[in-house]
């Protein structure tokens, strides 16, 4: 089949990766893409709560697009999982309310779930509650659950989804840095790179944080900036006693999803994030704070019936 577009996709993150997949099964398409780091997924990609989440706390009102995303891509989740072998599970997750201010808070996510057509999302109390979860708190008074929720290998997927890219004859460039955007009669013609000029016809910004950056070379949006958001993890031994079954995560708030305690598919319990907005040029910032950690210690006191030893902290 004859080339008809030269691509360039810039960032070789989960987003990048996978529409370098999609792009990679039909013929007409030369695909490169490029990477500054020496290996792929090494952005957001590896540091996230990975959780494929149901859509049923996405507002098609206010996020229109995210709210048809979530859902779809929830469900395609599913199929990749299991045609790449990616290690993945399906839980279910519990958004857990305490009070009675959090329950009315709650209770909007599954008039969401009705209006997004996301499956079996209820509420459940009680009993039942203890019994899908025996680590939740004793002091909840119930949970919103959702059945479609999932956890992945965020580094994982990333490395299946290129790797099958690759297979598909994508051209993967490591270490390879875009420095430039040509454009010529308001067309893209390619991009200026640490190690020469590559043609294009193309150009895919999935450049994760950095994407206003590319943008900007393109002088594409030139008001437009992405604010980092520092989001801070616990990460225990696998051999504590408290691990969830379910997804666990508290109630949301105007910045976070909450904080999530989960056991990801390797068997570790994880809990967090926290939700601390950055300075402009704070993207590469990856440093724990005191006052981080233990604001989410005391978040993920109200979803587990108890927490493990500090001693077992593996990673933060």
């Amino acid at each position: 089949m004859t080339i008809q577009y030269r691509v360039i996709i810039v960032g070789a993150g989960i987003v990048g990766a996978s529409i370098a997949r999609i792009l990679s099964m039909y013929g007409n398409f030369d695909v490169r893409l490029v990477e500054k780091e020496p290996d792929v997924g090494w952005g957001v990609s590896k540091a996230n709560t990975s959780i494929i989440h149901p859509g049923h706390e996405e507002d098609p009102n206010t996020h229109p697009l995210r709210a048809e995303l979530c859902k779809k891509g929830s469900e395609i989740w599913r199929e990749w999982a299991r045609e790449l072998d990616i290690p993945a599970k399906w839980p279910g997750e519990l958004m857990v309310f305490t009070n009675e201010e959090e329950e009315e808070s709650a209770r909007k996510y599954v008039e969401l779930a009705k209006i997004n057509k996301i499956p079996g999302v209820r509420i459940v109390y009680g009993e039942e509650l203890k019994h899908m979860e025996p680590y939740v708190n004793p002091d909840a008074v119930g949970a919103v659950y959702a059945p479609t929720a999932g956890a992945i290998s965020p580094f994982e997927a990333v490395i299946a989804v290129v790797e099958n890219a690759v297979d598909n004859c994508v051209k993967l460039l490591t270490e390879t840095e875009v420095k430039g955007v040509r454009v010529q009669g308001g067309k893209v013609v390619g991009a200026e790179t640490n190690r020469g000029f590559i043609e294009g016809d193309i150009l895919i910004n999935a450049a994760g944080l950095h994407a206003d950056k590319i943008s900007h070379m393109a002088c594409v949006e030139p008001n437009f900036f992405i604010r980092p958001r520092r989001g801070e993890y616990l990460l225990f031994d696998e051999d504590v006693k408290v691990k969830p079954i379910r997804i666990l995560h508290t109630t949301p708030t105007p910045i976070t999803k909450g904080v999530y305690a989960t056991t990801t598919v390797h068997g570790n319990l994880m809990i967090g994030p926290t939700a601390e907005d950055l300075p402009l040029d704070a993207k590469d910032e990856t440093s724990t704070s005191t006052g981080g950690l233990e604001k989410m210690w005391k978040e993920a006191g109200k979803i587990l019936m108890e927490l493990p030893p500090r001693s077992k902290v593996v990673r933060t």
